[in-house]
């Protein structure tokens, strides 16, 4: 039974992922515009107007980044853990230590790749450039030459995600382990409202990310 919820698990996420991820590029654009406004003089056609007209930027820019994601993934999933695994698998403790390594070195890495990515979506959308690979490297300068605080705040904003990340373990069990329609409901609106924290956070990440470029740039001119 639980062997076959697992697969089915996996099998949704594989459809549903490519879906979700377009869905969400679609929005950013939105989202980021409205951030980029003042968004209590604007409705939800001024919303969609920058889903559609950031949509294929930001895909491109995805498609650029895509590598910088995979070839990171798969050294670490392909060579560095098995490497690990055979080279202390008599050492317990030196396994786990290299592993936790491995994990943190791989987090810091997609992290990074992640606030280049959301760094440049700003400026995209901050300047209606269409020149995505433009932003991108000024992106990277950016970062380079505020390195500390771009870093910092990002962290400072990665930690709202234990809110949501504490919900969904106390969730999960209960979710998956009673069958009732009262405990799916409650699992169902749970699992809404994580995402809707979720969704904020991004906002909080978006907005202050925002404020410290326009901030720094100023600084600069």
């Amino acid at each position: 039974m639980n062997s076959d919820f697992s697969t089915t698990s996996k099998n949704l996420l594989i459809v549903f992922s490519p879906l979700f991820l377009l869905i969400y590029l679609f929005f950013s654009g939105g989202a980021i515009k409205l951030i980029s406004r003042d968004w209590r003089h604007y409705d939800f056609k001024f919303f969609l107007s920058g889903s559609y007209n950031y949509f294929f930027r930001f895909l491109r820019l995805f498609i650029i980044s895509f590598p910088f994601y995979l070839i990171p993934f798969l050294a670490i999933k392909i060579y560095i853990i098995p490497h690990i695994e055979e080279t202390y698998k008599v050492e317990e403790l030196k396994m786990i230590f290299s592993l936790s390594l491995a994990y943190l070195f791989s987090f810091f890495i997609f992290s990074l790749i992640n606030l280049v990515s959301d760094l440049t979506k700003i400026r995209i959308v901050e300047r209606d450039s269409g020149s995505v690979l433009a932003e991108l490297f000024y992106t990277i300068i950016y970062i380079l030459r505020n390195l500390f605080p771009t870093i910092s705040l990002y962290i400072l904003t990665s930690f709202l995600n234990i809110v949501p990340l504490g919900l969904y373990i106390l969730i999960s069990p209960f979710f998956l382990r009673s069958s009732s329609l009262f405990s799916i409901i409650i699992s169902f609106i749970s699992f809404q409202l994580i995402l809707l924290i979720r969704i904020w956070i991004k906002f909080v990440f978006w907005a202050s990310q925002r404020e410290l470029l326009l901030f720094l740039e100023s600084k600069m001119i």
